[in-house]
């Protein structure tokens, strides 16, 4: 017996065929007794396209709370030394590809005074005064420098369910990403800014939006907590 977990977006699911058969899918899938799928979008593409209802279940990406929340900070003395009272901080996670939008955010916040960036992911080093690049972390780090941040951004075209937005939501992090249906499924029950995650002046207005309303911030912060 074997399971089968599809925990991709919705646009790889339909980049399968191009891969393989169709036939060879579809045997892998219908001869599956269990597939679990990430998102209600994967699950109603697979029941609708192989007929698999009554073997297919949502499960969502799930979050350890132990790591992933708004407690375990960076100590204050190390943030004295990262940055200034002024500084506003936004952290990016993910691949640096052009599908997680990092070049995109990079371009979006390029002329913003007083802020900085966090990069988190695997990717090659970008070198700025304003980037606080530090590649691939284990969660405990990415916590602290989650909570490090004023808000976290992902500009991304495309998701199954995001880990890096359940780890921001966990930790209260107030969230500008993409009006896209798979995060819109995920943040349905959050207050996030959604944006065009190709429309770099969204990005840029709705990082202004909240760098310039701390209210706006805490209220969007006290949501996501309260939907993780």
């Amino acid at each position: 017996p074997h399971l089968i977990g599809i925990g991709e977006n919705y646009n790889y699911l339909l980049s399968l065929n191009k891969i393989y058969s169709q036939s060879y899918v579809e045997s892998i899938l219908v001869n599956s007794k269990k597939i679990f799928c990430v998102s209600e979008a994967n699950l109603s593409y697979l029941n609708d396209i192989y007929n698999l209802r009554g073997r297919t279940s949502f499960l969502p990406n799930g979050i350890n709370f132990d790591v992933f929340n708004s407690e375990n900070k960076f100590s204050d003395e190390f943030l004295f030394k990262l940055k200034s009272e002024n500084d506003f901080v936004i952290s990016f996670i993910g691949h640096f590809n052009e599908r997680k939008g990092v070049y995109r955010l990079l371009e979006a916040v390029e002329n913003i005074p007083n802020c900085k960036l966090v990069l988190i992911g695997n990717g090659k080093p970008i070198n700025n005064k304003n980037i606080l690049f530090q590649g691939t972390l284990e969660p405990n780090l990415v916590a602290k420098w989650l909570n490090t941040s004023d808000v976290f951004v992902l500009p991304t075209q495309a998701e199954g369910w995001c880990n890096a937005i359940n780890e921001a939501m966990a930790c209260g992090i107030p969230i500008i990403s993409s009006d896209i249906p798979s995060v819109n499924e995920q943040l349905k029950y959050t207050k996030f800014i959604k944006v065009n995650p190709n429309n770099i002046n969204q990005i840029r207005e709705a990082i202004y939006t909240l760098k310039n309303n701390k209210n706006l911030r805490q209220e969007m912060s006290l949501s996501s907590k309260k939907r993780a």
